[in-house]
């Protein structure tokens, strides 16, 4: 490559100035300069080239004057550490949230039996069972609402006094049949007499 002239500036053109209000750049502050890499081998030049050789009066890198510091390269064995500022993320998948459900089932408590015999009462007729089973409506819900809040002791005393309450309901109305259906046949038979 030798024999070439240093570029001059092309005529009819000034040489370039600086633009005005801009300050030369300036290294940032608070950053290191940057360092080689330790562990890597240097560059080696490819097999079947002869080296680069510098142009007369410049130096190894192009500009005329520069002469870059000598490559310094670790001597000894190496340490493969890196300093960064990053954040160091540790491996694994987060784990999934668990939540315990706990499921009360509210047992209904005999109010369906209260509910369907309180029916059965004023459409049969026997309206004195209603004196136990519209209480019994009431014991049933309120044992259903203990349930629901987690009190199961008071749950089972209401469900027991709503069952009482019905069973006397149905003994009542079976009574209520029986006396019924007694009067009716003295008075068929004083009829027929």
């Amino acid at each position: 490559m030798s024999g070439y002239a240093p570029a001059q500036p092309m005529s009819g053109y000034a040489p370039a100035q600086p633009m005005s209000g801009y300050a030369p750049a300036q290294p940032m502050s608070g950053y290191a300069p940057a360092q080689p890499m330790s562990g890597y081998a240097p560059a080696q030049p490819m097999s079947g080239y002869a080296p680069a050789q510098p142009m007369p009066g410049y130096g190894p890198s192009g500009y005329a004057g520069y002469q870059p510091p000598p490559p310094q390269y670790p001597q000894g064995p190496t340490s493969q550490q890196q300093q960064s500022n990053n954040v160091v993320v540790v491996g694994g998948q987060p784990s999934a949230a668990t939540t315990t459900v706990v499921h009360r089932s509210t047992g209904d408590h005999f109010l369906t039996v209260s509910v369907v015999l309180t029916i059965l009462c004023v459409v049969c007729g026997g309206w004195g069972s209603l004196l136990c089973t519209i209480p019994a409506i009431v014991v049933a819900s309120a044992a259903k609402n203990d349930d629901a809040a987690g009190n199961a002791a008071a749950a089972k005393t209401k469900a027991n006094i709503a069952l009482t309450l019905n069973i006397i309901a149905v003994l009542f109305h079976f009574a209520a049949i029986i006396v019924i259906a007694i009067v009716t046949t003295i008075a068929a038979l004083q009829t027929i007499n």
